[in-house]
């Protein structure tokens, strides 16, 4: 996983550790709960790399959006 402070995103990538109920609630209580200190999260997966040019144009443009409750 990878942390942008300044931007207040995180990259988090979703293998196959966070299957399973217990541990896909236990992520969105976490997700849930930096989205609410301002963080926005950008969720990837193992598809997402077999195009690491798109992923990484999407990425850019993820970063490049605005924040909407700037903390």
């Amino acid at each position: 996983d990878i942390a942008f402070p300044r931007e207040r995103v995180l990259l988090e990538y979703q293998s196959s550790f966070h299957e399973g109920d217990a541990r896909f609630r236990a992520d969105m209580t976490r997700v849930s709960r930096l989205e609410a200190d301002g963080w926005r999260v950008m969720f990837i997966n193992a598809d997402d790399l077999r195009d690491p040019d798109e992923l990484l144009a999407r990425i850019r443009r993820f970063l490049a959006l605005p924040r909407l409750n700037p903390a």
